[in-house]
């Protein structure tokens, strides 16, 4: 390797030419493709030792992009040619690159390589060539770089990545030669963690040395700092008897004190804190680790600010202390410590602590929990401080940028509040404070957030209280009619759609009293008469958004109770019929539906095959549903109803048919047939009425999407092109649908994010009654096999009338009628049905196959 040779000389020079002229951002774009041609070209063609040549001719140049440029050369070489070089050009490589990192990374001077990206190129380099040849044909690498590390970084790079690509990357050309590297890393870990905390020891005395005299501290920051990132990779693999030796747990909770250098101490230990160790470990004492960093975090919170930094280091230190409070065994002492800290650094300020706190709490109590020789009393005693916390934080009026951090935090607080509503079986005292500030205050002094924050946390407490305790059921049952009366006398609808949410949360109450046998006629009445308020909402006249809302919000909450609280609804079922009966009239089908659902699971508890269908079959209109039939006879007169003047009265003839035949086979479940293992469903005879229909429409629908003037219906919405690619969007630009499985799944459909014109309306109205008959088509194959699959030419019709001219679809359109109808027609095909089932459609997808 001859670096006087002028061909290479010349190469070199044409070579610094074009790297300056890819990267310069004015370089013509003729120019660049040039450039671009000619580097690529040497690569291509040039001997691995002319390239490795280059390389340390560029390292010369003044320019840190064309050293960059140089150090590449030299790695790709010996990344993808090292065994084309005889072993005196390996030496040879060795030496002069050693040579190149010990005159240009000297700590004693500043130099252009102190560039991190320069740094990190050198590094690079040695761990290939370690990769290649340590420790057989180098066997004194890791000495070596001992020694450079008094007065040079790199050492520290090439430790750090060494252990990244051969332990946790697994970037080594094979098993075996992997095997050999960390056989070598673990003789040498101990040699070397002694290194690191020698030299990360020194350096910090030398900076706080040289902080007190007002020396520049700059290169021993970075240099600290890149010892105990090293640190903490060693820390994730290493053997836990070199951790624990000398006290350097104890050096690096001492760091947690000092400013610079706090954030990355704490994620050493938060690196322990993790690592999945072996039975033949020592263990990590990590009562040992709270108590270290117990004594020392109240003073680094307390000199924590509301910069990014401080904001950062507790965040990693709230990571530290969830993990220790998770699997920590505490005494009342250890208790009162948790407290304590987690109060501090609940109160810092900043929502990222918040969270930290919370989840640690969130830990600390679970394993509480488990820990049965803790008075349960005592475990929660620091819970109100931190939920107060909490409470004010949620209830200010949230910024754009926090609302997924106060998501979460919402989601901790629910989880404590159940975890301290089983330790302490009169925590409901305690919620019952903050619910009687908003009961008791006026409408103005407490904001909607306060109210939902306030239901959200009673809901958490409510779900774990039991039936056997007394006095907190009595408290309930008052508060249930505590919070009816502020319903009834509140006029802001907004606030009365969050009062309405507190009701929801203390409607367990009710439940809890029937479960001790104890359901008189006064909570009969109560609850009627929280049914009467709820329903009165329907009676408003104004069409303005709160109205709206609050209609909804009855709706909505009727299913809800209806889910939770099945049988206690059945004392009250006659009386929802005949409360309906008053409010129909003004009621829209949204809000028709929602009561149904709720009386349809209700009437699951009845195990009445007759009553339940008679139930579903008034609520399926069957003349509308002969409407419909007329409607979707032929092309001609469904294109009918989208005419302008008709479309918004008519399309509701789909609509409301369709979603609720899908309600009533979601909500609606088999009843077991007496003395069979068999179970039959009561809407199946309504079912296989209408479903002729529903296929009809589906195909009627697939039609339409054939004509030019409803081609955009199928093109994809700018959300949908982002479901497709994973993007994640926010739920504010989302609107609930229903699961088209037969069940609830809670999916979201991305909304078109046009104007609420005429096209959207019908995109809108087809992809709305398109889902849910697919989820009727594929809830029947659920819900009634084996019975279902006895229906003649049953294939033929999910064949010719779901499966028509699919190939008008695209694959996103397909993928519906896959999951949602195929699937479970295959799926739940009973054996007795192949012959005339299965195969039939599995030839007609697949004539190839043996069927």
């Amino acid at each position: 390797m001859n670096s006087n040779d002028p061909a290479l000389a010349n190469a070199a020079e044409l070579l610094v030419k074009s790297v300056q002229v890819i990267l310069d951002p004015g370089s013509l774009a003729s120019s660049r493709a040039e450039a671009q041609k000619y580097y690529d070209n040497l690569q291509a063609t040039a001997q691995p030792q002319e390239l490795c040549t280059l390389g340390f001719m560029l390292s010369t140049s003044q320019s840190p992009i064309v050293v960059h440029a140089g150090l590449q050369f030299i790695k790709n070489s010996v990344c993808y040619s090292w065994n084309k070089f005889t072993e005196e050009q390996r030496a040879s490589v060795k030496n002069m690159f050693f040579d190149l990192v010990k005159s240009k990374t000297s700590l004693s001077h500043n130099s252009m390589y102190d560039l991190p990206f320069l740094q990190e190129a050198l590094a690079k380099v040695i761990v290939e060539i370690g990769k290649k040849e340590w420790p057989q044909l180098w066997p004194k690498l890791y000495e070596e770089l001992a020694a450079l590390s008094e007065t040079s970084n790199i050492p520290f790079l090439v430790f750090r990545r060494m252990v990244e690509d051969v332990v946790s990357l697994n970037t080594v050309d094979s098993h075996d030669r992997k095997m050999e590297l960390m056989q070598t890393l673990n003789l040498t870990a101990s040699d070397i963690t002694t290194l690191l905390f020698t030299i990360e020891s020194n350096a910090i005395q030398h900076f706080l040395m040289a902080k007190q005299e007002g020396v520049e501290t700059g290169p021993l920051e970075r240099r600290i700092r890149l010892i105990l990132s090293v640190i903490g990779a060693y820390f994730e693999w290493v053997n836990t008897s070199i951790i624990l030796l000398e006290g350097r747990i104890w050096a690096l909770a001492i760091l947690l004190q000092v400013k610079e250098f706090r954030y990355d101490a704490a994620q050493c230990l938060l690196q322990l804190m993790e690592r999945k160790g072996t039975k033949k470990e020592q263990e990590v004492p990590r009562e040992f680790l709270l108590d270290i960093c117990c004594a020392n975090v109240l003073s680094s919170i307390a000199s924590a600010g509301n910069e990014e930094d401080d904001v950062k280091f507790l965040k990693k230190l709230g990571e530290v202390f969830a993990i220790l409070c998770s699997v920590t065994t505490m005494n009342s002492h250890d208790i009162l410590n948790m407290d304590k800290y987690i109060h501090a650094l609940a109160t810092h300020g900043d929502i990222g602590a918040l969270i930290s706190a919370t989840q640690a709490y969130n830990n600390f109590l679970r394993n509480m929990e488990r820990q049965s020789d803790i008075p349960k009393p005592e475990l929660a005693s620091g819970i109100t401080e931190l939920i107060q916390v909490i409470v004010i934080r949620l209830t200010k009026t949230p910024k754009p940028s926090e609302k997924s951090e106060l998501n979460q935090l919402r989601q901790l607080m629910g989880q404590i509040l159940r975890t301290a509503s089983k330790l302490d079986d009169r925590f409901y005292f305690t919620a019952q404070k903050w619910l009687y500030t908003c009961l008791f205050a006026d409408s103005c002094s407490v904001t909607v957030h306060q109210w939902d924050t306030i239901a959200f946390l009673l809901d958490c407490v409510t779900s774990s209280i039991s039936h056997e305790i007394d006095g907190v059921i009595e408290a309930g049952i008052k508060d249930i009619r505590l919070a009816l009366d502020r319903f009834n006398n509140e006029h802001d609808l907004t606030v009365k759609s969050s009062v309405l949410s507190v009701i929801s949360s203390l409607f367990v109450f009710l439940n809890l009293v029937r479960e001790q046998d104890k359901f008189e006629e006064a909570c009969l009445s109560l609850m009627n008469s929280i049914f009467s308020a709820a329903f009165d909402c329907f009676k408003l006249e104004d069409l303005s958004e709160s109205s709206r809302f609050i209609r909804k919000h009855v709706a909505s909450l009727m299913i809800k109770l209806g889910s939770r609280f099945p049988v206690l609804l059945t004392f009250s079922f006659e009386y929802l019929n005949l409360l309906a009966k008053g409010v129909v009239h003004k009621m829209r089908h949204v809000e028709i539906q929602g009561l149904m659902e709720c009386l349809f699971l209700v009437s699951n508890t009845w195990k009445n095959y007759e009553r339940q269908k008679m139930l579903i079959e008034t609520a399926l209109d069957l003349s509308a549903w002969g409407e419909m039939q007329k409607l979707v006879e032929s092309p001609d007169t469904f294109l009918q109803l989208f005419e302008d003047s008709v479309f918004m009265d008519r399309k509701s003839v789909v609509s409301n048919n369709v979603s609720m035949l899908h309600a009533a086979l979601r909500r609606v479940q088999s009843i077991p047939v007496d003395g069979k293992e068999e179970r039959v469903h009561p809407a199946f005879d309504i079912s296989r009425q209408l479903l002729p229909i529903v296929l009809q429409y589906v195909k009627i629908l697939y039609v339409l999407f054939e004509l030019p003037q409803f081609h955009y219906i199928l093109e994809l919405t700018d959300l949908e092109k982002m479901q497709i690619l994973g993007i994640t969007h926010s739920p504010m630009t989302s609107q609930r649908t229903v699961s088209t499985n037969g069940n609830s799944d809670g999916s979201l459909r991305c909304s078109t994010g046009e104007g609420d014109n005429h096209r959207t309306s019908i995109r809108k109205f087809i992809h709305s009654t398109l889902d849910f008959s697919y989820g009727i088509l594929g809830g029947c194959c659920l819900l009634f096999a084996p019975k279902f699959y006895s229906i003649p030419q049953i294939c033929e019709a999910y064949l010719n009338y779901v499966g028509w001219k699919l190939e008008t679809l695209s694959d996103f359109r397909i993928r519906n009628v896959i999951r949602y109808v195929y699937r479970p027609f295959l799926l739940y095909c009973p054996p007795s049905a192949y012959e005339t089932v299965l195969k039939p459609f599995v030839r007609a997808f697949a004539p190839f196959s043996k069927y």
